[in-house]
């Protein structure tokens, strides 16, 4: 429902704004007294000098100017359509997100496993102590790797109310992606192994 929304946000506001941003800008009213913000002063300048200058100024200040209808006695000016763009870059990123979690949830997988320092393990269902596959998942379309637990730290907190949790811990890590050569990984938290389309995270210390 969500993505239904989104798309029927998106869509017809692109059009409006597509069309937009291809109008001219409307004319100046002949009436400016009736604009919020106006004002008056004379000038001994030469009307056209003082029209050149506008349009120069307004330019250099982003505004998408209306072409000037002959002589004329009026420039007229608007901005403000970045300020869309970004609402529409907004609501389409959040789509492309949305998209992206069905997509995983559909042919992804999720699994978790407890391991010890010294052992190994192989990216195989069988291998996860638990294991949740999406509903178009496929076996043979895992990535083939396995790693090694070489190593664990863990930094304790050694004082205080919270005495005896866990300040930071890390695994060091050896694996291969499927013939290749070993290579080292320090696997913290938040900073995920990635192997193929596959993130490998550390999720616990097991104290």
């Amino acid at each position: 429902l969500l993505v239904v929304s989104l798309v029927g946000c998106i869509v017809p506001r692109t059009i409006v704004y597509a069309r937009a941003i291809r109008k001219e800008p409307p004319a100046a009213p002949r009436n400016l007294t009736r604009l919020p913000d106006h004002a008056t002063y004379t000038t001994a300048t030469d009307p056209a000098t003082v029209l050149e200058h506008a349009r120069a100024v307004l330019g250099k200040r982003g505004y998408r100017l209306r072409a000037a209808d002959g002589p004329g006695d009026a420039v007229s000016g608007e901005r403000g359509y970045l300020r869309e763009v970004g609402n529409l870059i907004f609501h389409l990123a959040v789509l492309v997100v949305l998209v992206g979690f069905a997509l995983g949830g559909l042919f992804g997988y999720k699994g978790g496993v407890i391991l010890v320092t010294g052992s190994t393990f192989a990216n195989n269902p069988t291998q996860y102590d638990d294991f949740v596959p999406g509903s178009l998942f496929q076996a043979d379309r895992m990535d083939d790797f396995r790693f090694r637990v070489d190593d664990f730290d863990v930094d304790w907190i050694t004082s205080g109310p919270r005495s005896g949790m866990a300040r930071n811990f890390k695994a060091d890590v050896r694996y291969r992606e499927g013939d290749g050569a070993e290579q080292q990984y320090d696997l913290r938290v938040n900073h995920p192994l990635q192997v193929g389309s596959t993130e490998l995270f550390l999720i616990g210390h097991g104290y």
